[in-house]
């Protein structure tokens, strides 16, 4: 396997380094007691402003891609549900009662369970799919299934957004950074 540099593996590497650095300098023998802190904190303190901003950075554009797919899934959900007028009061019922099925499980648990709609949705799929359509109502109801089946896109993108951790490196380094940071401010 080839190794490539990474940013946050370079900086857990680094990280690393000034934390044993930093041990031996404090109690070595042969060091004095008049440790001088202010370069370890400014190198520190800068490298957990950065990656702490990166992550913040990737978490903030995470959000705003899942509110964004969200939208576009709901303003799906109300043209399936207007355009389904077009076929009788009875079979809006009936669409209106198989989408609150699909959202009601996702107001139910947390994002990351996002996944657990899907069964709704195939259903509701299914129910449109397997509709006996006069022929006059074949194009909406060929107009909702488009719509359903470019809802499965927006599906996809916020199960992976949802169910997707920060890179662990990333973690790990902040979280490590934030402990020398803590070790130094007590230190002094």
């Amino acid at each position: 396997m080839k190794f490539k540099l990474h940013v946050t593996r370079s900086t857990f590497v680094f990280l690393f380094i000034v934390v044993v650095l930093t041990f031996i300098t404090i109690y070595a023998p042969f060091s004095s007691p008049s440790f001088d802190t202010s370069m370890i904190f400014s190198s520190v303190s800068l490298l957990f402003s950065i990656l702490s901003g990166f992550s913040i950075s990737i978490l903030w554009g995470r959000q705003e891609r899942i509110r964004s797919v969200l939208n576009d899934e709901t303003a799906i959900l109300y043209a399936i549900y207007y355009r389904s007028a077009a076929l009788g009061k009875a079979f809006q019922r009936k669409i209106a009662d198989h989408i609150d099925a699909y959202l009601i499980p996702q107001l139910d648990y947390a994002l990351s369970e996002y996944e657990t709609s899907r069964k709704t949705f195939v259903e509701l799929y299914n129910f449109i799919l397997n509709y006996k359509a006069k022929p006059e109502e074949s194009k909406p109801i060929r107009r909702m299934l488009e719509l359903l089946e470019d809802n499965l896109h927006n599906r996809v993108v916020t199960t992976f957004h949802a169910k997707t951790k920060l890179v662990p490196y990333l973690s790990y380094s902040i979280y490590l950074l934030g402990i020398v940071l803590l070790g130094i401010v007590f230190y002094v």
